[in-house]
């Protein structure tokens, strides 16, 4: 899958199953792979994240008017932040901050959003979560 930035508003469509959502120490370096399929033309595509180097914060779909809060809370993207979480962001997933990618897949171009949290959640055990991986499309 190739990844990009995409600035106009999305829908979510669905939710693409995926083979494994949590990742722990050595399974996270130097970065997690893992295949998906899509649902639209059956192609495998292979998703990669590198550690402090993919994603951007959750929060900048709301800002930017991408993605409404509510849909991400109402979908469960991620959930709100606890009073003393908030250092890690306004939306978290699993004690980490929340973080998201948008990818296309290599075959038809089908826009998926990538939902993922990843640090250290106790000393010495860093965790990669995935929510989930999205079908969504582009309103224009």
């Amino acid at each position: 899958m190739r990844e990009l930035d995409i600035n106009n508003t999305i829908e979510i469509i669905d939710k693409v199953l995926l083979p494994k959502s949590n990742y722990e120490n050595k399974e996270i370096f130097p970065f997690v792979k893992f295949n998906s399929y899509c649902k639209t033309c059956n192609q495998i595509n292979t998703i990669i994240i590198r550690p402090f180097e993919t994603g951007h914060a959750l929060s900048n779909l709301f800002v930017k008017n991408i993605l409404s809060k509510e849909l991400i809370l109402k979908h469960g993207v991620a959930k709100k932040a606890a009073k003393w979480q908030s250092h890690l962001g306004e939306l978290i997933l699993f004690n980490v901050p929340a973080l998201y990618t948008f990818n296309k897949c290599g075959n038809c171009n089908q826009l998926f959003l990538l939902v993922f949290g990843i640090g250290e959640v106790q000393p010495g055990r860093m965790v990669c979560q995935i929510s989930g991986l999205w079908r969504v499309k582009e309103k224009k």
